[in-house]
């Protein structure tokens, strides 16, 4: 586990993907002072095991995605509650685990969070924490108009919209152009400051995490796995790891 006394923020990545598709906002994450945790669910990435289900019905099921994000923050982040980050499934189960266990996360950061309807219209009564939802207007694989409603009329949630210059589907927001918003408003969201004045160390910081040995510059990712077990619960050893921990310091936000 973490040595780390700094707060934790949790990734939750999407479906299919893996903790590693949420390295590249660990820089300005870890640059608000928290440790950076990220997994790999059951079945994807290095976990071993059948996926779990993707649907956002089955975030509470019994040793499902918020049983083992919940249990892994046990772990990392027991004395203090943790901010999640999740991208669309992951930003499902985010809320739902948000939603469930309120006394475990203090923030969220949700990409395209997709939640069934039933969810979605309780989440105004049943969030606690403090949502900044991040949405891409022209990604018509998340429609905007299907949740736009229900998370701006939740007090805790804020809608934040951003918009390609010149959107084309697949292509990743560095790719759009809007890497540096995105990085931008988690900034402005987590650290409470003017996230243009620190623009330059946080896009620094995503583009070093260390030298290898001939001398250059390298970003060595570590993921964290979790094996459900032969009960449906339970967790692998290797889920005490974190795969980002903050080594403190400002132009240089550390990567690992």
């Amino acid at each position: 586990s973490s040595s780390s006394s700094s707060p934790v923020a949790l990734f939750l990545h999407g479906f299919p993907s893996e903790g590693e598709s949420c390295a590249w906002l660990f820089a300005a994450v870890s640059h608000c002072g928290y440790t950076c945790v990220a997994l790999d669910m059951p079945g994807f990435g290095h976990s071993p095991g059948p996926r779990l289900p993707g649907r956002s019905e089955n975030n509470y099921q019994r040793g499902g995605p918020v049983d083992l994000a919940a249990a892994l923050l046990e772990h990392v982040s027991a004395r203090q509650p943790a901010v999640l980050y999740g991208y669309d499934w992951g930003g499902g189960v985010a809320l739902s685990l948000a939603c469930r266990f309120p006394s475990k996360v203090s923030r969220l950061i949700v990409f395209h969070p997709s939640l069934h309807p039933a969810a979605l219209a309780a989440l105004p009564k049943q969030l606690k924490a403090s949502a900044l939802v991040l949405w891409v207007q022209q990604d018509q694989f998340h429609p905007l108009s299907k949740f736009k409603a229900a998370y701006m009329s939740a007090p805790r949630c804020t809608l934040q919209v951003l918009k390609a210059k010149q959107w084309q589907a697949g292509r990743t927001l560095k790719q759009l152009g809007l890497d540096r918003d995105v990085t931008s408003a988690i900034v402005a969201f987590l650290g409470g400051f003017d996230p243009r004045a620190a623009a330059r160390q946080v896009t620094e910081g995503l583009h070093t995490g260390g030298r290898d040995a001939e001398g250059k510059e390298v970003t060595v990712v570590r993921a964290v796995t979790l094996d459900r077990g032969e009960g449906g619960e339970g967790l692998s050893d290797s889920e005490r790891r974190t795969m980002a921990e903050r080594r403190g310091g400002g132009r240089n936000p550390p990567m690992v």
